[in-house]
């Protein structure tokens, strides 16, 4: 039931974060992303269910959608840019893999990073209200700089998002 509960958490957030979006940019989307995440931080429960077992994969869901509707594409796959690494170094592209390596490495870094907030929590060195505050903030500040410097478009938001052929096996 619990697993139940966080899938259906995550599409609702990407249900809600693409129609946002398409009336919004990827500004809104990341807002809308960050609001959950800071909703999260302030341990509310209800009929003894931690409300932020239910945002917080309502934000990735959120964050997930809005990526996925620009160029970035999904942020959530480890996989995937480690193919394009190797498919840009093949073809000589080396813009593109300096692109894929760095948002690769973000993957590594951020799970070093949440490793290191918990062992804090747990060790009551800091409150979970700042792990999470932190991160909604970086994602505000993320969308709103993008916004002001270089506003990264929505792809065409009618036809489907298909993953990369090479990811089709």
């Amino acid at each position: 039931m619990k697993v139940a509960i966080v899938v259906v958490a995550f599409i609702i957030g990407a249900y809600v974060s693409t129609k946002i979006t398409k009336k919004s940019g990827l500004t809104g989307g990341l807002l809308f992303t960050g609001i959950l995440i800071i909703i999260a931080a302030f341990h509310t429960c209800w009929n003894c269910i931690t409300i932020a077992a239910i945002i917080l994969p309502m934000a990735m869901g959120s964050q997930n959608a809005a990526t996925s509707l620009t160029p970035i594409n999904r942020t959530t796959h480890l996989t995937g840019p480690a193919t394009d690494i190797g498919i840009n170094m093949a073809t000589g592209n080396w813009n593109k893999v300096i692109f894929w390596i760095l948002r690769w490495i973000g993957f590594p870094l951020g799970a070093i990073i949440g490793f290191h907030l918990v062992h804090m929590v747990n060790h009551q060195e800091i409150n979970t209200y700042t792990t999470l505050f932190c991160p909604a903030a970086i994602i505000i500040l993320t969308g709103i700089v993008q916004k002001l410097t270089i506003d990264i478009p929505l792809l065409d938001v009618e036809k489907p998002v298909e993953e990369p052929s090479h990811l089709i096996h």
